[in-house]
């Protein structure tokens, strides 16, 4: 079963992807540094660090750095869809780019725990009741793997790869989500961003997974030019997206989060953009694609 080619993807833009993949991957690794606590022994120690620092870390790694998974399934659902597309091929391609390495890790993850909780000087580390896994059954090991649907959780054991495992839901229904698009464009558009606004998820896969792959494929299908975003000047782009970071951080529940959600689209628009000045320094651009390389390790 094959797609007509919607898109042409230029050298230009394929070198600005690599460097949009490198900062994704950065602030990916901020989003996981967030934490400043451990779990020993079933109580949680935390670090104490200033007032200052913590507003610091809140700001990298819980709002700037939140466009990044989301900008990744654009990303992957625009490469998707922007060429002719064999899905039986694609699947083969996603089982050895996604499947098997979401397997391995996943496994590695579990092996390292059952190893860790077995010696006396690591145990006190490993010791969360819910990830004990000697105490593991079948139904367990499965959750481990696919995520506990029937507890509202969609996460694998390595949790951190749960975009993975949408991914690759996303990819064996992407034809039928072509096909819906196809036929009923704004109801989809309009019902993904409300399930990402209200944060209501299936749990098969996430809401931001979901919206932001579908808008990948709406870049292609009305053919949407990447200089929409890089005409937008920096003295506009900056203010707003300041702005927004900085009313997405009060407590009031309804303005934070309609300002937190600004923020993701925002920070996606600011990223695409800089990655154009990237492109254009040629120092810079050798460096990100340098980089480009090692960041299946990062």
């Amino acid at each position: 079963m094959n797609m007509t080619i919607k898109s042409e993807i230029s050298k230009e833009l394929s070198y600005r992807l690599k460097i949009i993949n490198v900062i994704m991957i950065i602030l990916v690794i901020f989003i996981h540094s967030y934490r400043t606590e451990i779990k020993y022994e079933g109580e949680i120690i935390g670090l104490v660090v200033p007032k200052f620092l913590e507003i610091l870390k809140r700001i990298i790694s819980r709002r700037i750095s939140i466009s990044a998974v989301p900008l990744f399934f654009l990303i992957s659902s625009f490469l998707l869809f922007s060429k002719e597309i064999d899905f039986r091929k694609n699947l083969v391609k996603k089982s050895k780019t996604l499947l098997i390495p979401y397997l391995f890790w996943n496994t590695f993850w579990i092996i390292l725990y059952f190893i860790a909780q077995n010696i006396s000087f690591t145990k006190s580390f490993f010791s969360n009741p819910n990830t004990i896994i000697r105490n593991f059954g079948t139904r367990d090991f499965l959750y481990a793997y696919i995520g506990n649907l029937s507890a509202g959780s969609s996460e694998p054991f390595l949790f951190t790869l749960w975009f993975i495992r949408d991914l690759m839901i996303l990819n064996i229904f992407c034809l039928l989500i072509k096909k819906i698009i196809d036929k009923y464009a704004l109801f989809v558009l309009v019902g993904s961003f409300c399930f990402w606004f209200f944060d209501i998820n299936f749990y098969i896969v996430t809401a931001t997974s979901l919206l932001f792959f579908v808008l990948g494929y709406f870049i292609v299908k009305y053919n949407l030019q990447i200089e929409m975003i890089d005409n937008i000047k920096y003295r506009y782009i900056i203010p707003v997206y300041i702005f927004a970071v900085a009313f997405s951080m009060l407590n009031h529940p309804v303005i934070s989060n309609i300002f937190y959600k600004a923020t993701v689209i925002i920070g996606i628009c600011f990223f695409i953009k800089l990655s154009r000045n990237i492109y254009l320094n040629n120092k810079f651009r050798e460096f990100f694609l340098k980089l480009d390389y090692a960041t299946l390790f990062l």
